[in-house]
This record gives structure tokens, C-alpha cells and sequence, in this order.
């Protein structure tokens, strides 16, 4: 006799996934195991609030719990590009920790960036090997797992910087050159720990809004056929970890009667959270003016290369934006345009693209656009545990 055919409950994959997942978070004692349209949730990040900054991450939000590695030649303003992006945690109720290992620091500069009275409450590590920066860090960790005993209870985001990952050398290294009264050859110890530590710290880090943001340097050289070649310090392992990796570069330097302006290339070279293959780069001005107490202050004009971005781009791609913008007469020596969707006239391109931002409509539609991945942003006050998990939506 034929046996009859068992029958399938419906359902029972979808169960057995929902099954395993919660047995996976008891038993890990975490909230990060997701299947889904989830592991998209669960990118939470600090909302990008210029459309170039959207444009370049392709992203509405900076994402946390990630690396990002920033390097370029000497006098590329890569460090001011991390005291920005302290900068975007701080003005989410956020914190940074920034661990020097070059004696040179930039207290000015950062102060003007973040806001003078904003960057008293935050600590600056002074190391002076790379054990001593992965130690900080870890310390830092270590707090974060003593103060909240619910792993990932931290309500605030913090950007973790490191400046710079192969300014120092290793205290073996250091403990030798007491010893001997020189340096040896010994290139693959430092790239060995930062190896090492990179497995555990991104473990780690992906269950608390913290950002971890590495400045590298970068010698330039000629091949055989006389292309240049980019020799990036401390091994692969930055680059494999790395969510984001960012080049930086200074393609003009502009003094006025009471403005410093510095203008900065930036080029995605890496973006895993991007499409395959699209890697965008765009160009801004940090500016920088003093008041009447000597006192600097320091702007990224996101704003204004937000018409940069898209006077650069292919004729068809520009052509579509300005025809939905209404933007006409694009200055470039002067920077002001006309923007008719906005009602403005020969208006500054800062002024127009702040305009963009305010304009909800304005702003979804040109990011609908250009393909800019939507992402849950960062609720403060909120654990991030809970934030993961999806508890307070």
C-alpha cells in the first residue's frame, strides 16, 4: 500500500527561523542576530543633514557600530575631517574620545569645529604606541560594559578616533630602542597587533553606538610605468574592517581679508553600504573665521558643496536636477545660482542648499533621486539595545 505524503504545516520554515533566531539572543546574551529585512533596521546611524553628505555615503545616516578609515597626505585636513564627524555625535547629544599618537596636537582647531564651550567635556588620550591606543580603547569599552550591564544599553552615540593608527611604533619596538640605541627593520609587528586587535574591537563595537574612526597616512610612489601608487601603512586588516575608507586631499588653498578657506577633495574609495561599484567623491570648503575675541571658528560648508555635487555631475544626471530645482545661472567663480523651485535669485550656494534641507519635499525627492539608502536614525536617550531590537519603534 502506498504511504500517504506527510502534510506541511504552513508556516513551519518561517517559524523555525523565528524559533532559532530567539534561542540564538537568550543564549548569546545579545540582541544582534537578525534575518531579513531586519539586518537593513538595524543600520542606525546619525542623520547626514546636507544632501552632499547623503550624495557621498549614499546614505541618509553616518552609521554607527562601524570603521570608518580616513588617510591622506600630510596637510590634507584629514584630522579636520575627524574632528567634524566628532563633531556630528556631539550634536546628537553624543561624546568622542580622541587618542593622539602624534605630538602635535590641534586643540584650537578641534574647539572650533565642535563649538568652543562644547569640547571641554571630552577626553584626548595621549599614546604613545599602539598597545597604548588599543588600550584606551578597551578601557573605554570596559566602561561602557560596567556602566550599562545590558550589553548595548548606551543611550548616547560616541566616536571613538585614533590619530594616528601607525604614528607610534609598538613598545617592543620601543623597549628595544632603549635597549640598542636604534631602530631595527621590523614593519610586520605593528600591522600584526593592529590585525589582532581589529578582530576583537569590531566584535565589540557592533552591539554599541559607537563609531570607531582610524586617520592614516599615505606615501605616494611611481611604478615601473610611472602611475603612482598609494603604500597605506598597518596592513590589510584596516581596509577588510573597515565599513567606509575615505582619501583626502587639498586641492586649493584660499586666503581673504577676513575668511581662511581650504578646499578638500574626498573620495569613497569603500563603502560597504553602498551600491556595487559606486564610489563617489566630492568636493567642500572648510572655512574658517575669527571674532572679536581672536576666538576661531570652523565650518565644513556641506551646504554649499551640495551645488557642487550636482554642477559636477554627468550632463544628463545634472540636467534632471536642475530641470526639478529650477536651478539656473550656476556661478562657479562667484558661487550663487538661481533656484526657481525654491524662489531664490542669485543666491549663495550655501543659502540654496540649505534651502534643499529645509524643504522636506524638496530634500526626499532628490534623494529618492540619486538612489541615497534610507536608515533608521539614532533616538536619543534611547538604550541601543533597544534600539536594535526594534523595542521603540
Amino acid at each position: 500500500m502506498a504511504k500517504k505524503k506527510a502534510e506541511i504545516a504552513q508556516g513551519t520554515l518561517t517559524d523555525f527561523f523565528s524559533s532559532q533566531m530567539s534561542s540564538s539572543q537568550n543564549s548569546l546574551g545579545r540582541n544582534d542576530v537578525y534575518i531579513g529585512d531586519e539586518s537593513q533596521e538595524v543600520v542606525i546611524g546619525l542623520p547626514l543633514k546636507a544632501f552632499s553628505l547623503r550624495y557621498f555615503f549614499q546614505n541618509d545616516c553616518f552609521p554607527l557600530s562601524r570603521m570608518t578609515e580616513l588617510y591622506g597626505p600630510s596637510g590634507s585636513c584629514k584630522t579636520a575631517f575627524l574632528f567634524e564627524m566628532f563633531k556630528w555625535h556631539v550634536d546628537n547629544s553624543g561624546g568622542y574620545v580622541y587618542n593622539l599618537t602624534e605630538a602635535r596636537d590641534t586643540p584650537d582647531l578641534r574647539a572650533s569645529i565642535i563649538g568652543h564651550s562644547r569640547d571641554k567635556n571630552f577626553p584626548t588620550n595621549l599614546c604613545g604606541s599602539i598597545e597604548e591606543w588599543q588600550k584606551s580603547i578597551t578601557s573605554w569599552m570596559k566602561k561602557g560594559r560596567d556602566m550599562y550591564p545590558v550589553l548595548g544599553g548606551c543611550p548616547f552615540p560616541v566616536a571613538i578616533g585614533v590619530d594616528s593608527l601607525t604614528g607610534v611604533t609598538t613598545d617592543s619596538d620601543i623597549s628595544d630602542i632603549w635597549e640598542q640605541g636604534h631602530a631595527s627593520i621590523g614593519f610586520a609587528k605593528g600591522a600584526n597587533l593592529i590585525n589582532t586587535y581589529c578582530k576583537f574591537m569590531f566584535n565589540e563595537l557592533r552591539i554599541w553606538p559607537f563609531s570607531f574612526i582610524g586617520v592614516n597616512h599615505v606615501k605616494i610612489s611611481k611604478d615601473t610605468r610611472g602611475f603612482n601608487i598609494k603604500r597605506i601603512p598597518g596592513g590589510e586588516a584596516l581596509t577588510y574592517h573597515a565599513t567606509m575608507k575615505i582619501y583626502t586631499s587639498l586641492k586649493e588653498k584660499i586666503e581673504k581679508l577676513n575668511e581662511s578657506i581650504r578646499i578638500v577633495e574626498l573620495v569613497m574609495e569603500k563603502n560597504s553600504l553602498s551600491n556595487a561599484g559606486e564610489n563617489r567623491e566630492i568636493t567642500v570648503s572648510m572655512k574658517w573665521t575669527h571674532d572679536e575675541n581672536g576666538l576661531q571658528h570652523t565650518v565644513w560648508d556641506w551646504h554649499e558643496a551640495s551645488i557642487a555635487v550636482i554642477n559636477a555631475m554627468s550632463p544628463t544626471r545634472k540636467g534632471r536636477v536642475c530641470s526639478f530645482l529650477g536651478l539656473e545661472n550656476i556661478d562657479k567663480a562667484r558661487k550663487t545660482a538661481d533656484c526657481s523651485l525654491l524662489g531664490l535669485n542669485k543666491t549663495s550656494w550655501t543659502e540654496i542648499g540649505q534651502a534643499i534641507e529645509d524643504n522636506e519635499e524638496v530634500r526626499l525627492s532628490l534623494d529618492k533621486m540619486h538612489g541615497i539608502r534610507k536608515r533608521t536614525p539614532f533616538k536619543i536617550n534611547v538604550p541601543y539595545c533597544d534600539q536594535m531590537s526594534g523595542e521603540c519603534s
